[in-house]
């Protein structure tokens, strides 16, 4: 009396999706255009009579070798990507993206998928995207003298036209997967690597593209070069000739918050030099020290934030001689000045 199952299983390294660059809505409308056309393909008779149906849908993908793909073609970026998964995945929670890890392929697991789904008796259909490789031979003969093939319903021609065995195709028509799947980047040229740190080495395609990978699970700091903070939060100066810090990472939101975060725990270099910050309140570096007048390290003598930039407010008084502070209930102030702090670096 089980419900029967209707599955759906892509293979993503070979199937690239059209709404990629989309990101969530195209997520979303990527998992509702699949749903409609298998509910199309069955047709209403067939879905009213097999009764209540559940059904799964399951995308293999190896996440660090696709995204070299996908960054170094210019089809999306990571954040576009992920919320394109986050979208997908929001549809139902029968629908899943499965990184099969680095270095892996998706084949055999899909493969291993089939195989055992095909044998429940309660498997009505099987839909397969980018099963079109030599290793599906063998499952595809088993199936066959196991009566289970019929079961089995191609979603693109590649896999539909098999070398030994000729499958029933649903043809999207290009609607969910592009025309040309793009080339993997030379495996001379692309070393995905995990180091031994956890991080992805920054010597990949992606960066000589111009457009280098943060793995965002990760800290910044062990990237070498590091971002530009002023690069990323600001405008540097220098330029990327020049800049001893990378212009080409590609990061996130939460990276670039972090960034930021992190870049006002520096002081400003202008301040430090006891001269006016020409970017004023812009300035991505820190123009009072983050722990307040009560800073552990000051009392130290080890706050990196010299001559008592230490509070929430600080001023500067032009007509001074030079810029010593003293501590006010209120903020910090020119000795010079009885006046108040006013106005924020």
């Amino acid at each position: 009396n089980q419900s029967p199952l209707l599955l759906c299983v892509i293979n993503g390294d070979k199937k690239i999706f059209n709404g990629l660059v989309r990101g969530e809505k195209g997520g979303v409308a990527t998992a509702e255009s699949i749903t409609q056309q298998i509910a199309n393909y069955l047709g209403p008779e067939s879905l009213h009579r097999r009764g209540r149906i559940s059904f799964w849908m399951t995308v293999y993908f190896n996440r660090c070798e696709l995204l070299d793909r996908l960054v170094t073609n210019n089809i999306c970026s990571v954040q576009q990507f992920d919320e394109f998964l986050a979208g997908f995945n929001k549809l139902s929670s029968r629908f899943s993206f499965v990184d099969v890890g680095y270095s892996n392929e998706a084949d055999p697991r899909i493969i291993d998928y089939i195989h055992a789904y095909a044998r429940f008796p309660q498997t009505a259909r099987i839909f397969l995207a980018g099963g079109c490789s030599p290793q599906y031979t063998s499952l595809f003969k088993n199936l066959e003298a196991d009566d289970l093939l019929q079961k089995l319903v191609a979603m693109d021609s590649d896999t539909a036209d098999a070398p030994t065995t000729r499958l029933p195709i649903l043809d999207l028509k290009d609607i969910i997967f592009m025309k040309q799947n793009h080339p993997s980047v030379t495996p001379a040229n692309v070393r995905c690597a995990i180091r031994n740190d956890g991080l992805r080495n920054p010597q990949s395609a992606v960066a000589q593209i111009g457009g280098l990978v943060i793995d965002p699970t990760i800290v910044l700091s062990p990237e070498k070069p590091p971002p530009c903070n002023e690069h990323y939060l600001m405008t540097c100066s220098k330029g990327p000739a020049v800049c001893k810090y990378s212009h080409e990472y590609i990061l996130t939101s939460d990276q670039l918050a972090l960034l930021a975060s992190n870049a006002k725990k520096a002081p400003c270099n202008s301040l430090r030099n006891r001269l006016n910050c020409p970017y004023g309140p812009r300035c991505c570096w820190g123009h009072v020290c983050p722990n307040g007048p009560n800073c552990v390290h000051r009392r130290k003598g080890k706050c990196w934030f010299k001559d008592g930039r230490f509070s929430y407010i600080v001023q500067l008084n032009p007509n001074s001689q030079g810029f010593n502070f003293r501590c006010h209930a209120s903020g910090v102030i020119p000795v010079d000045s009885d006046r108040p702090p006013v106005t924020t670096i």
